[in-house]
């Protein structure tokens, strides 16, 4: 079981603690989630990372949107971040290459070196750095 899966099923499990009660309070509990699963990222990169995805699930125009896709959302991201995904299988849209690499200049020197060299070869590789 891959790092983004095991939080798959602990998101929905927090979704359907706070079921009835406002789209805020389920939203705090995937960021609380989602945080216990990028424990190795800086605070300011993890609050980037629900950010980004938190917008973007406001934005949405979709009316069938629901919480459970805002839960899935950083699912490939985790693995990322954590080291668990191959470079040559990193596949991210232009707003996340985006948000990656600037979260990782912002947030290098309060990174484990082991993880930001993992990561920058990758954005290297993948040409977006």
């Amino acid at each position: 079981m891959t790092a983004s899966d095991a939080y798959y099923k602990k998101a929905k499990e927090a979704i359907r603690r706070v079921e009835g009660q406002s789209d805020s309070d389920a939203a705090e509990s995937i960021r609380e989630v989602l945080f216990s699963f990028l424990k190795e990222l800086p605070e300011n990169l993890k609050h980037d990372i629900f950010n980004f995805y938190f917008d973007q699930y406001l934005d949405s125009e979709d009316p069938a949107k629901s919480l459970y896709q805002l839960a899935e959302a950083p699912m490939a991201m985790i693995d990322f971040m954590t080291g668990q995904v191959p470079a040559v299988d990193a596949e991210f849209s232009e707003e996340e290459w985006e948000m990656i690499k600037e979260g990782i200049n912002a947030n290098a020197e309060e990174m484990d070196l082991r993880l930001l060299n993992q990561l920058m070869a990758v954005l290297v590789e993948k040409k977006r750095y």
